[in-house]
């Protein structure tokens, strides 16, 4: 059985605004995410993602989000992240 990818976003205070579990990790599971993401809550000033492409497919291909910064980090820069770490929790589920 395969993993589902697992996409969270939280906001500058690390509170979690959203989970999608997907089957697939693609630029289509991405841009669901961040339309979910937009019903609810303003366009964000900066988009933090991992250097996953998808995710920069998916912001070219909404219209609504071509003025956001998009700022792709590395993992090891993030590991002692507070937000990281409140992933554990979302893994384990």
């Amino acid at each position: 059985m395969r993993t589902p990818g697992r996409w969270r976003a939280v906001d500058e205070t690390g509170a979690v605004l959203d989970i999608l579990s997907r089957t697939h990790r693609n630029t289509h599971a991405a841009k669901i995410f961040f339309k979910r993401l937009l019903i609810n809550d303003d366009v964000p000033d900066v988009v933090h993602t991992d250097k996953l492409w998808r995710y920069g497919a998916a912001i070219r291909e909404l219209p609504v989000l071509h003025a956001v910064e998009h700022t792709q980090v590395i993992r090891a820069a993030r590991c002692n992240n507070l937000i990281e770490q409140r992933a554990g929790s979302i893994r384990e589920e």
